[in-house]
């Protein structure tokens, strides 16, 4: 703001040395677009990071497992000194082979709070039985931004490994 504030006194003693109505005029306009350009602020954009997927052997080939990731810049809503956020998720998984099981787990993440949040856990829990064998896949948290109208995505790695 402090920047805002030196470019609008500058617009104006610029022009306000040999003042016509013309270059009044003028200095107004950059002065009101330089005030619009420093006041106005962007949504923050839904972000997903710090994801995690890991999987525990059950013994009779299947396999249970467990995903998370952390998400910013979801739009909150303030109402009684009361912020609330509101996120639905989908969590897809991708086989060594290409191939894509959408929605193995669907959630939601609704949270209020007398403060700001920062960000929010997202978490999953599912089972891949026994034919889902050893090898590389990808675990893709789908999520939106119920609020702010936005998706964003997130990808990670998760090995399935026969001891």
């Amino acid at each position: 703001m402090q920047y805002c504030r030196a470019g609008i006194v500058t617009a104006v003693s610029v022009y306000s040395n040999g003042v016509t109505m013309k270059k009044l005029y003028f200095a107004a306009i950059i002065a009101v677009l330089v005030l619009a350009g420093c006041s106005s602020k962007s949504p923050d954009k839904l972000q997903a990071f710090s994801g995690e997927a890991f999987a525990y052997d059950l013994g009779d080939g299947g396999w249970d497992v467990n995903a998370s990731v952390r998400v910013k810049g979801f739009l909150q809503k303030e109402a009684n000194n009361v912020f609330s956020s509101n996120l639905t998720y989908t969590v897809d998984l991708v086989t060594p082979s290409g191939v894509t099981k959408a929605k193995l787990y669907t959630g939601a993440a609704s949270q209020e709070s007398k403060e700001k949040l920062s960000d929010i856990p997202l978490e999953s829990q599912f089972e891949l039985d026994s034919t889902y064998t050893a090898g590389e896949y990808k675990v893709i948290f789908n999520i939106f931004d119920e609020l702010g109208n936005q998706k964003a995505t997130f990808e990670k790695r998760l090995e399935l490994a026969n001891d």
